[in-house]
């Protein structure tokens, strides 16, 4: 996971559509310093959940960041901002339950986390899986995809940011 943010915060920075400190430039690293076992554990306490271990490696690395590209990526939250995405007031859910339509993403939106893009125009989702043994969902998530785009993972996600940024600065 190190390697991976390391890479996708070199992008960012090089890319340059955010404003970046003399520090994080000269560093070349973005995020917030790591979260601690303590709000790790918080967080899952809160949730009820056990949080999957590639979210942890990440927030163990870097606490949150934002994301920078001209595709308008979600900035990552601290662990300890994490909520469920019903718990947000401007969720789509009560509107999808309305109309009747997509019932399979209005059940995953109900149990989703959101750990990124809070107040952006995307959302970055983490969805618990129903049995132990399935994996964890990952979403970005806005209005405009429409819906949501999947992916297996975070190093999946981030190396498509990557590359979307590798496109833009060619």
């Amino acid at each position: 996971m190190k390697e991976i943010l390391t890479l996708l915060f070199k992008k960012s920075i090089e890319f340059g559509d955010e404003t970046y400190t003399e520090e994080q430039l000269k560093m070349q690293w973005i995020g917030n310093p790591p979260a601690s076992t303590s709000q790790i554990e918080s967080a899952e306490k809160r949730l009820g959940v056990s949080l999957p271990k590639d979210y942890i490696d990440m927030v163990s690395i870097a606490n949150g960041f934002p994301t920078s590209s001209s595709s308008v990526e979600p900035s990552f939250h601290k662990v300890e901002e994490i909520d469920f995405y019903r718990n947000i007031p401007w969720n789509v859910i009560d509107t999808w339950k309305q109309m009747g339509e997509l019932d399979d993403v209005v059940a995953e939106l109900e149990k989703a986390i959101i750990v990124a893009g809070l107040e952006e125009e995307q959302q970055f989702l983490i969805i618990p899986p129903e049995h132990t043994r399935d994996p964890w969902k990952y979403w970005k998530f806005a209005m405009w995809i429409p819906g949501e785009e999947p992916y297996n993972n975070l190093k999946e996600y981030f190396s498509a940011v990557i590359e979307v940024i590798n496109d833009e600065l060619h």
